[in-house]
């Protein structure tokens, strides 16, 4: 009987363009975008190239975690709250169980003092294993709350290949700023009309993106438009040129 069928990452095999296309790829890319500097393209290509991790985690794995925690705290919950008031002192306030449990046989178990719930004065005294298990219960409802927020949020990236994909359109919005018109000021500095990140086939985003992918994959003409529309969505910031 044949196990089940392993799962093969088809773009785990992908591997970056080799000297000669890199340069063509520069070459495309400065000249589709125009007044980006050579620099900061190649600095791009190099940063995509070198495997870093998103800062926010793997989406599923994040949600997975969470519910996996969510779930865990929800059951310590009730079987704490469930649990006999003895597992109570026992857990929250052992230097008072393990002194009466000294005297468990005696007269001393069934005298009324043993059971007292009065502070010094005469007023209620609430034992220190229900002051301490409220304010764990009260801890452990603050988790799931949070967890209730992180799922709501869903905080984190996808898979690899769609984490370098959105890679690669995050390095071709950097180079947006540089398209279009450029104008000479007075004072020497010069400015670009800047290209807007709109996501069709033939965009200068979405084609400038699948050269950054074809850079750090090998493969060319890829659509990369959903991946785009992901980073598009984000706020951008304009790269410093000279660094």
């Amino acid at each position: 009987m044949r196990g089940p069928r392993r799962k093969i990452d088809r773009d785990s095999r992908a591997q970056p363009c080799d000297e000669e296309r890199t340069n063509e790829i520069v070459a495309d890319i400065i000249a589709a975008v125009g007044g980006v500097p050579e620099s900061l393209v190649r600095r791009l290509i190099d940063d995509l190239r070198t495997e870093t991790p998103s800062l926010t985690g793997n989406k599923r794995k994040n949600k997975e975690a969470t519910r996996a925690v969510q779930r865990t705290a929800a059951a310590f919950k009730r079987a704490l709250t469930t649990a006999p008031a003895p597992v109570h002192a026992l857990i929250f306030a052992p230097e008072e169980f393990w002194p009466a449990f000294m005297w468990q046989g005696t007269a001393i178990e069934i005298g009324r003092c043993a059971r007292s719930t009065q502070g010094p004065t005469g007023a209620p005294q609430v034992p220190r294993s229900v002051a301490r298990l409220e304010q764990f219960i009260s801890g452990l409802d603050r988790i799931r709350a949070e967890c209730d927020q992180i799922l709501k949020i869903a905080p984190g990236r996808h898979g690899a290949v769609r984490y370098q994909q959105e890679r690669a359109a995050m390095a071709s919005a950097a180079v947006m700023p540089f398209a279009g018109e450029h104008r000479e000021m007075a004072n020497g500095t010069v400015t670009f009309a800047g290209a807007p990140l709109t996501c069709s086939p033939t965009s200068l985003y979405c084609r400038v993106a699948a050269l950054f992918f074809e850079a750090i994959s090998g493969k060319d003409n890829q659509d990369l438009r959903r991946a785009c529309a992901t980073v598009a969505q984000a706020p951008q910031r304009r790269p410093d040129a000279q660094n």
